[in-house]
Formats: C-alpha cells, sequence, structure tokens
C-alpha cells in the first residue's frame, strides 16, 4: 500500500511539474505506425520530454512508465497513417499541442539536423546528439544490425557467408559514423530444400562459391538408388548439381516378424514402411492381449520374434466348452492346435482302410472335410472329394486311427463335437466315448481318451 502511495505521490508530481510548463500529456496513450527517431533507456517522463524539445526533427514523444522508454518520433497523429490507440502503460505527447513559451525556450532555430540546443545560464550551447543516416548497405551478402542513431550507437554489418567477418560501426561524437563497410564474400545463400532429409556442408561452416553440400535424410528414410546426393555453390552464386527433391524415400520394414504363436494384420494394407503400424493377435488356443508394434526407423519392428506375447490355454487349464453348432455349411481344414498340422485322407487303393493322418501335409481336397449334423446333435464327418465318411477306425483298423467308410453306420461313424471357450474345437467318438487327438505317430486317432492341446483343433474354411 505505501509502495502504491509512493508511486502515485511521484507520478503525480511529474505530471504536475510537466504540465506547469505548458506540455499536454495523453495518459494511457501511444502512437501506432509511428516514425522512430531514437529511443532512450532508464529515462523519466521530464527527461523525455526534454529530449523531444531538444530535437528539430521531434514531432511527439511516448514514454512507458514501466520500462521507462522513452520513444521519439518524427511524426505525430495528423501524420498519415499514423494514429492513437489505447495503451495503458504509456503517455503520450506531441509538440503542436505545446505552449509558445515552451517551444521558444531552446536555440532550435540556430541548431544544424542532428544537434541539440542545451540551454544554461550563460548561453545556449549546440551539441552533436546523434549521427546521419548510417551508411546504406548496398553489398546482398551482408547484413545489418541495429538502427540507432545517437551518439554511441553501434551498427554491425555481418557477412552472410561467414560470420566471422563482420564490422561495428559507431556514431562518435562529431556525429560521422566509424568504419567503412565490410567487403564480403560471394556465396550461395541457403541450402536447397528437400523433402524428409537435409543438405549439410560438407567442410566448409559457410556457403562460399565451392562450398558443397550432401544430402542426410531423416530418421526412418533413406537415399534412394542411383540419387546424386551432392551440390556444389557455382562461381555464379548459384547451387550447381541435378538433385531430386524427393531423394529421401521412407524404409521399408518388410512383413511384420512371425512370433511364436502370433498373426499379424497391417494397420494399413499393404504399408509397411517407417511408421507403419501392426497388430499382432494370438492364435486359436493361445491367450494373451494384442500388442501393436512399429516400423521403426531402423527398418525393423520393434517386437523381437522370441517375444512371449501369447500362452497356450491347453495348459493353462483356460478351457470351457459347450456343443458346437453352425459349423455345418462350410468345409473346412482341420488343424491341431499344437503342431499346427492339419488332417489328410490318405486314399490310396484300399480306399475303406485308407487313414486320416498329419503325417502328409499336401494342399489337396483330401485336407477338406464336412461335418453333417444329425438330430441328437452329434455329427457325422466326409471326405466330400472320396464321398466317403469318416469312422473312429474301432474294429478296423490297428492303429485305431480315423479311416474311410464307403457305407458303415453307427456309433462309431458319429462325433460329438465341443466348441471351447477360446475359439478350438475338442471331437468325441460316440462310439468309444473318447477323444480323437493326434498320437506320436501323427495318426488321428480315438484310440486313447486323452485329453490335451494335441486333442484341440481349430476348423479353417475353405472353398
Amino acid at each position: 500500500m505505501e509502495q502504491t502511495l509512493l508511486f502515485l505521490i511521484t507520478i503525480f508530481g511529474i505530471l504536475t511539474a510537466v504540465h506547469s510548463q505548458g506540455i499536454q500529456l495523453k495518459f494511457g496513450y501511444q502512437l501506432k505506425n509511428l516514425k522512430l527517431l531514437t529511443a532512450l533507456t532508464h529515462w523519466s517522463l521530464e527527461l523525455c520530454h526534454g529530449a523531444c524539445l531538444a530535437r528539430e526533427r521531434c514531432k511527439s514523444f511516448q514514454f512507458e512508465r514501466r520500462s521507462q522508454l522513452c520513444i521519439l518520433s518524427t511524426v505525430d497523429s495528423s501524420s498519415l497513417g499514423a494514429e492513437l490507440i489505447v495503451a495503458p502503460t504509456f503517455v503520450y505527447s506531441e509538440k503542436k499541442n505545446w505552449t509558445e513559451k515552451i517551444l521558444h525556450k531552446v536555440c532550435r532555430d540556430k541548431c544544424s539536423n542532428g544537434e541539440t540546443c542545451t540551454p544554461n545560464d550563460s548561453k545556449n550551447t549546440c551539441l552533436k546528439t546523434e549521427c546521419d543516416a548510417p551508411p546504406l548497405n548496398k553489398d546482398i551478402h551482408s547484413e545489418q544490425l541495429g538502427n540507432m542513431r545517437d551518439i554511441g550507437a553501434r551498427i554491425i554489418y555481418i557477412c552472410k557467408y561467414d560470420e566471422n567477418i563482420h564490422v561495428s560501426s559507431i556514431c562518435t561524437d562529431n556525429g560521422t559514423w566509424s568504419n567503412p563497410l565490410p567487403t564480403c564474400p560471394k556465396g550461395c545463400g541457403h541450402l536447397p530444400v528437400i523433402d524428409n532429409g537435409v543438405f549439410q556442408l560438407d567442410t566448409l561452416g559457410f556457403t562460399e562459391i565451392g562450398s558443397t553440400a550432401t544430402i542426410h535424410c531423416n530418421l526412418g528414410f533413406e537415399l534412394r538408388s542411383l540419387t546424386n546426393s551432392k551440390v556444389t555453390c557455382d562461381t555464379t552464386g548459384q547451387w550447381e548439381g541435378k538433385y531430386n527433391i524427393r531423394a529421401c524415400k521412407p524404409i521399408d520394414c518388410g512383413k511384420p516378424p512371425a512370433v511364436q504363436y502370433t498373426h499379424s494384420k497391417l494397420t494399413n494394407p499393404g504399408n509397411t514402411t517407417f511408421g507403419a503400424t501392426a497388430t499382432l493377435s494370438c492364435d486359436p488356443c493361445y491367450e494373451g492381449s494384442d500388442v501393436t508394434i512399429q516400423c521403426m526407423g531402423n527398418g525393423k519392428w520393434n517386437v523381437s520374434v522370441t517375444q512371449k506375447i501369447c500362452v497356450s490355454l491347453v495348459t493353462a487349464g483356460l478351457s470351457t466348452k459347450k456343443l458346437a453348432t453352425n459349423i455345418s455349411t462350410l468345409k473346412y481344414k482341420v488343424v491341431n492346435c499344437v503342431n499346427n498340422k492339419y488332417w489328410h485322407f490318405d486314399v490310396g487303393l484300399a480306399r475303406e482302410s485308407s487313414p486320416v493322418t498329419v503325417k502328409w501335409q499336401p494342399n489337396d481336397q483330401y485336407c477338406h472335410f464336412k461335418f453333417e449334423q444329425m438330430i441328437d446333435g452329434s455329427y457325422k464327418i466326409k471326405n466330400p472329394s472320396s464321398s466317403m465318411y469318416i469312422g473312429d477306425g474301432e474294429g478296423k483298423c490297428t492303429c485305431g486311427c480315423l479311416n474311410g467308410k464307403a457305407s458303415m453306420d453307427g456309433d462309431h461313424m458319429l462325433f460329438t463335437i465341443y466348441e471351447e471357450s477360446f475359439g478350438a474345437y475338442s471331437i468325441v467318438s460316440k462310439g468309444t466315448r473318447s477323444y480323437v487327438r493326434v498320437d506320436e505317430n501323427k495318426y488321428v486317432t480315438s484310440k486313447q481318451n486323452k485329453s490335451d492341446g494335441y486333442a484341440l483343433f481349430t476348423f479353417t474354411p475353405v472353398t
């Protein structure tokens, strides 16, 4: 509270002093689109008024209270394009509204341009306070930093293509600028722009004549074959060298890796380049959360083929089952959950004794089976190509394996099929009441009543 009161008292004192001198102030305004004469930092409002008064070219001033910045302008609110706008922290005043008494207080008519009249007890003195406009920089190979003109102000000219070459020009006490402009080496300017990569200078730090630059592709991209990757700055100041703006192509990771017990699906079919993603899902008879993998900048998918994503539901004992329905309309490949081998009806000369095995894996019509549902819910299994039904082999096959039957009927030709909770099926012979499974000799048999992974199958539809 005390600091606020002190601030208000100070401002009131300054305003009273300035108003008593015949100066009109606009509190909370500043001039937009002004033409800068000079800017003075760490000045007071009174000193800012005095600085404008002492300069013939100053038409108005504005004072920013927080930063104590005094800005002198060669135009006022009546000038073309200039406009007063609201600015709470500013104080604005223009010379045309000051009293004649104030305007004739200094010897402005006797001082030349760039000089300030400083009144004192005995006489008025004209002192240099600024330089003329800084030397015009016509060299397209350099740039100018700074635009102040007060005594002591510094302008820096720096070469675009060699920053080690630069000159500081200072406004001296006699109102002239020190040091001539630098002579800058010619160069080619900015390097060419390409997609998904950049040109980088090979040796020199700046783009001088003779400099060379080479394409460097961004992470996840690589240079196309037979592509010119280099340019040279020639004597005309141009980059010479034929290059393809699309010289950098995305790295291709190829098909997602085969992780055990999973199958993959690309998010965007056909896209296996950098940034592409795919989902790994568990095969039937296995459980685990879907995993999203990505093609990385090193050209590899961010997954290891040995990574454990899915676990066997069979060995985990997580299966529940119900009678299978809706499997009568299609033909299927019957695939074992453990070894991923499918049934094949090994038809030979003795057709009725030909067994069903997983020994051979030809992709022919004898690996297709159809399930015909009976009234009691059980199924007959048929190989459509041979028009033969499959029996459980009881009394007909020494191996006890499933084999073809042309005309036999009865429970040994019927099977109860259960759908497991994880998408696989188990098959039980109605005649032997034993599970159908793949034995150690690769026969499909109901001889052993054993419920394990070898007694679980997936049905893959075929046409």
